[in-house]
């Protein structure tokens, strides 16, 4: 494959998991983030300076813009969320509420008060057991600022119904740190697998491995069962900090962190990631802190793996689907950061110092928009990658289903590969089409690439695709190609129009022949294109000089150190994604 040209990894592995061996390879929005999806239209059309050319927009092909397709996917949290974006409190009456405290608990006390508390995890699990069947619904609530080194244990206790959730939370005073679940090596913080659960709410706790990255999983939520929320969740130094699997309904991971998860032997088959998820249908993650899973720099045997990521969203079972992640912090893990193999939305992510940044490789429906993606850097090979499209990743050779990308940032590029930075890929044995409709709005800078777009099309199965009011700027490399194009016609592409985007460099390539501005435009059909060098204010803007403009030091690690600290008490806007976003974005206004 031509070093222009993505790589996209299609490999297997499994791993063993609570004595499960499990295979590797709808959604709902806060009301402010699902304010930015509601009634999002694109353009209507496309003119042309031709009288009888039509460029394909979403009035004349509506899958173009696949907005419509996902309503039922997406709606809000009405109902159950307060003004701030938090979860509201659980329903009071006829609950069971055992409290817990490891320093002044005794299993000897009922556990029903808070001065009558238990002292162990465990305990807590077979009281709320044995009476389950008198109440309508159960919270087990965690003393603030207690440690608690046995863990939940196998918990088969679901709340009865999803207007009355169980709830795993705390209590106490807030100005103290969350409990924290520090289990053995060889536990789980949390493990829900092998019954069926669901209509349970996790809130307020902070479950940390036993240091040696040899903990299995922080949560496992693998059962079959719906409507589970996670809200101001800390999960760090597992192998895994969350695995969804089995067939289920609405899984909201809502303002949490997840980080620091890693394997201490990566390279020798021992994988690991933040989360991964299969068989979940509607799968929000919002407002979350996604950083450095898969990987820990301070150990020489847990670096970078190609296998490890941030979200692994896979699309091995076909019930994986309608996943929403929006709005989260997704920074420097070991290989992709967001890899949405199951459809769904992107939306409003800060995205930084990935090997791929985004990786959408799904039969269903795929919607990337307004993230801001930069600073991509190599894994154990080199990559750089902002955004990988390709056939779908389940195992079955499908195609790839409609996607569309659009406002998207994607700029400064750290990798020292010539890898195009985006790439849009039919030609790794997929039959059929890869169907990425709509490429709209998206600037690029500063990649370093050979060239900044790579579309591989040489098997003719790609459906038309518009590319829109793209920006092209590469201000320290006059070499680098604006787009790459491998086609099965070696003349000429008309299936892909090009509208309105201008480029820094008058360089392009099709089926590996170097042509200047004119004779490109000769080669597709296009109008309204132009060469020009954007004049943006501010284009190398980081998370380093954000958190310098707020007076902090002026370093990716400092603000994630604090972004680490983020929850329901101690929350700050200016360690939300959408705000370094929008920093960001001014830096390139005009």
């Amino acid at each position: 494959m031509n070093d222009k040209v993505g790589l996209i990894f299609n490999t297997t592995a499994t791993i063993s998991i609570l004595g499960s061996t499990i295979l590797l390879f709808g959604c709902s929005l806060a009301p402010e983030a699902a304010k930015e999806l509601v009634n999002t239209k694109s353009p209507s059309t496309v003119a042309s300076n031709s009288d009888d050319a039509v460029i394909p927009s979403c009035d004349t092909d509506p899958t173009l813009c696949p907005d419509e397709a996902l309503p039922e996917s997406c709606p809000t949290l009405e109902g159950q969320l307060d003004a701030d974006g938090w979860l509201l409190p659980v329903p009071g009456t006829n609950r069971l509420k055992v409290y817990v405290s490891s320093s002044t608990g005794n299993d000897l006390n009922s556990g029903f008060s808070e001065v009558a508390p238990l002292k162990t995890l465990r305990k807590a699990r077979d009281v709320v057991g044995n009476n389950y069947a008198d109440y309508d619904s159960y919270s087990v609530l965690l003393l603030r600022g207690d440690t608690f080194n046995d863990p939940f244990g196998n918990w088969r206790l679901p709340g009865k119904t999803k207007e009355n959730p169980a709830l795993m939370s705390s209590y106490g005073d807030v100005t103290k740190a969350r409990p924290v679940v520090a289990p053995a090596s060889d536990q789980p913080g949390l493990d829900l697998s092998g019954s069926n659960n669901g209509n349970l709410q996790i809130k307020g706790l902070d479950f940390k491995a036993a240091p040696g990255g040899v903990s299995q999983v922080g949560i496992a939520l693998v059962y079959s069962g719906d409507n589970t929320f996670i809200e101001d969740v800390r999960v760090q130094g597992f192998l895994f900090g969350l695995i969804v699997q089995g067939t289920k309904k609405n899984v909201v991971i809502n303002r949490s962190v997840i980080a620091g998860n890693f394997s201490i032997n990566a390279g020798s088959g021992d994988h690991s990631s933040g989360i991964f998820a299969d068989g979940t249908d509607g799968l929000v993650i919002q407002e979350s802190v996604i950083d450095s899973n898969g990987w820990n720099p301070d150990i020489p045997t847990a670096g970078r793996h190609f296998l490890n990521h941030g979200l692994y969203l896979s699309a091995v079972d076909p019930n994986n689907k309608n996943t929403c992640i929006i709005g989260n912090i997704v920074t420097r893990n070991a290989s992709i950061g967001i890899s949405l193999n199951s459809g769904g939305i992107i939306s409003n992510n800060l995205i930084a110092q990935n090997a791929i940044g985004m990786q959408a490789k799904s039969t269903h429906v795929v919607r990337i928009e307004k993230n801001v993606a930069i600073e991509a850097v190599d894994d154990v090979a080199p990559k750089g990658f902002h955004l990988l499209l390709g056939k779908a990743d389940d195992h079955n050779n499908n195609p790839g289903g409609p996607a569309t990308v659009r406002d998207n940032i994607f700029a400064n590029t750290l990798s020292t590969s010539n890898n195009s930075p985006v790439t849009i890929d039919t030609n790794d044995g997929a039959s059929g089409k890869i169907s990425t409709r709509l490429f709209s709005g998206n600037k690029f800078y500063n990649t370093h690439a050979s060239a900044a777009l790579s579309i591989n099309d040489d098997t003719g199965s790609k459906d038309s695709l518009t590319l829109d009011k793209n920006e092209f700027n590469e201000p320290n490399k006059a070499s680098t190609q604006m787009i790459y194009l491998l086609s099965n016609n070696s003349d000429t592409d008309t299936r892909l129009s090009f509208t309105d985007n201008t480029y820094s460099n008058p360089l392009f390539s099709l089926n590996n022949s170097g042509l200047n501005f004119t004779n490109w435009l000769t080669r597709v059909n296009s109008t309204g294109e132009a060469v020009t060098v954007q004049p943006y204010i501010a284009p190398t803007r980081n998370i380093d000089s954000y958190h310098g403009s707020l007076g902090r030091t002026a370093s990716i690690a400092s603000f994630m150190g604090e972004a680490r600290e983020q929850s329901r008490y101690n929350w700050r806007s200016e360690y939300k994604a959408t705000t370094v976003n929008e920093y960001i974005r001014q830096g390139f206004e005009k």
